[in-house]
């Protein structure tokens, strides 16, 4: 054996490309020098602490069908944990890093007796049972699940989401014993998750929230049933960089009544640099976080609403976010898509009206609105934006969802867009190709350089949907203003209309057309990494 292979950091290396644990477990077996490394490699990661009961003595432990349950096992002790039984489970549960519990995810095929996890709290237990655990994920299902997440808890945890299951049966007084485990790790905790808020017991729900509030090093929250006062104690956390909310209903009247109290107070968010959040109904709680927290380093922002609303609040919450952020480059996301019925009354276009406020951020680089109401563009609001953001790289607007009747973008300003936007390489825009839908349409009256050939971008545009009624011509006019290879799309809702099919056959068409051209002017032109030869060569 070759003197490198007995470094641990290389059987590491060559040990985590294998993805068996199979393989693993036959390394380990067959090769002293590599027992240690292929055992931390093979138990790095672990599904299920049932996988840490089965390497204990069989006659311990019962894997039983449960007949309620098609596909699922219980398992339960046959007798009490031993000294020596815990010496072969700290064999391996020292090597674990990263578990995601009993159940960890819906229809798992395996739980553990109540009984048989309360045995894991025993005072013979070791503590923590995973010494050196960094990731836990855990589900909550009964109060044997709150005492092992207690257990559990290792000063090393970085990293810890917990759920509660629907149908979970907790007794009060185990409810409070949540909040211990992270009071005592603190400062190491950097990232916490909670899910399934709606059906937290009250008690429980504030032992956490307090708890949280606490850890001082804690840099990302995702927290989808959080209260106001949560909120405002969470500000004070020095190292919190993403934040998840889900901003209570009251949330605006709540901050009123905390500024007339005290309206010198100083209350930032400052060291967020990531943020989302989720509401029901008005954009009114997401606008208060945003007016009374101090965003500054903010760089991207996901609002995010699965249920009808208004359309009329998102001038004014822009507003707020261009007031509270002041980074040069941020990244906007507002997917306000829902499967609901969206009556009329809420489907308000917006327009260059509601988006003025963003065209102060310069450096905007991503511009994603994927909302419930229709948009209205024209050439003249296309071009305004391709002035005040010349380093955009992505400019969605409703790819998924509504456009208004009236929006009509030209073929010659989507050409300005490409010019004055050189690293836009993802858009979506209802782009009339009427202008050039013509069979004497010559694509050499466009002025592509030779330079501008070489340094465009490609990526994915969505277009339309229009009619086209010369597919060629469209197809000659996007070789030559998209000169790198390109995917174009068709838009795949829009406005309502009768001739959809015939849109999409003829759209179609120029895909082929177009695809056909990057191909051959690729074999032609490979230096240029398929730009389009302005010599006529696709007049024909």
């Amino acid at each position: 054996m070759h003197a490198a292979l007995l470094i641990q950091d290389i059987q590491y290396g060559i040990f985590d490309r294998i993805s068996s644990k199979r393989t693993l477990n036959a390394l380990s077996r067959t090769c002293k020098a590599f027992t240690e490394s292929a055992l931390d490699v093979k138990w790095r990661h672990v599904d299920s602490i049932t996988t840490l009961i089965q390497c204990m003595p069989h006659d311990l432990w019962s894997r039983d069908r449960d007949y309620d349950l098609t596909d699922h096992y219980i398992f339960r002790l046959r007798r009490p944990i031993l000294s020596s039984d815990w010496v072969v489970f700290q064999k391996y549960s020292s090597r674990v890093r990263t578990l995601k519990g009993p159940l960890p995810e819906k229809g798992s095929p395996v739980s553990i007796e109540e009984s048989g996890a309360l045995a894991f709290c025993s005072p013979s237990a070791p503590f923590p049972l995973l010494p050196n655990l960094k990731s836990l994920k855990w589900s909550i299902v009964s109060n044997a699940g709150i005492l092992t997440l207690f257990h559990l808890i290792s000063p090393n945890l970085t990293s810890l989401k917990v759920s509660m299951i629907p149908g979970a049966q907790l007794t009060p007084r185990f409810q409070s014993a949540i909040s211990v485990p992270l009071d005592q790790i603190h400062p190491s905790l950097k990232q916490y998750a909670t899910d399934g808020g709606q059906i937290y017991p009250q008690s429980l729900l504030e032992g956490l929230q307090l708890s949280v509030c606490q850890l001082q090093n804690l840099d990302t929250i995702s927290w989808y049933n959080i209260s106001n006062e949560a909120i405002v104690s969470l500000m004070q956390l020095p190292k919190l960089t993403r934040a998840k909310f889900e901003t209570p209903e009251d949330f605006p009247s709540y901050i009123d009544t905390l500024q007339s109290q005290s309206p010198s107070q100083n209350h930032t968010f400052s060291g967020v640099r990531r943020l989302e959040v989720m509401y029901d109904g008005s954009l009114a709680p997401a606008t208060a976080l945003l007016k009374y927290f101090d965003f500054h380093l903010l760089e991207n922002i996901h609002l995010s609403c699965h249920y009808p609303t208004q359309s009329t609040g998102m001038l004014e919450f822009l507003t707020a976010l261009a007031s509270s952020s002041s980074h040069p480059i941020l990244e906007i996301i507002v997917d306000h898509r829902s499967r609901a019925f969206i009556p009329v009354s809420i489907r308000d276009p917006i327009g260059i009206h509601e988006l003025r406020p963003l065209l102060q951020f310069g450096k905007l680089q991503r511009l994603v609105l994927e909302v419930q109401w229709s948009f209205v563009l024209n050439d003249a609001t296309l071009l305004e934006m391709a002035g005040a953001w010349p380093h955009i790289s992505t400019l969605y607007f409703n790819k998924n969802g509504h456009w208004d009747s009236g929006s009509q973008v030209t073929a010659s300003a989507f050409l300005s867009l490409r010019e004055r936007c050189p690293k836009l390489n993802k858009t979506s825009l209802p782009i009339d190709f009427s202008s050039v839908d013509s069979p004497d349409f010559d694509h050499l009256s466009i002025n592509v350089s030779r330079d501008e050939r070489r340094t465009a971008s490609s990526g994915q545009f969505w277009f339309g949907p229009y009619r086209i009624v010369h597919p060629r011509a469209i197809a000659c006019y996007l070789a030559a203003i998209l000169p790198k290879a390109a995917s174009i799309s068709m838009l795949s809702v829009g406005w309502d209309n009768r001739d959809r099919q015939e849109y999409v056959e003829s759209f179609k068409q120029t895909q082929e057309i177009y695809y056909n051209m990057r191909k051959v002017r690729r074999e032609r032109n490979p230096d240029e990494d398929g730009a389009l030869p302005m010599d006529g060569a696709w007049s024909s």
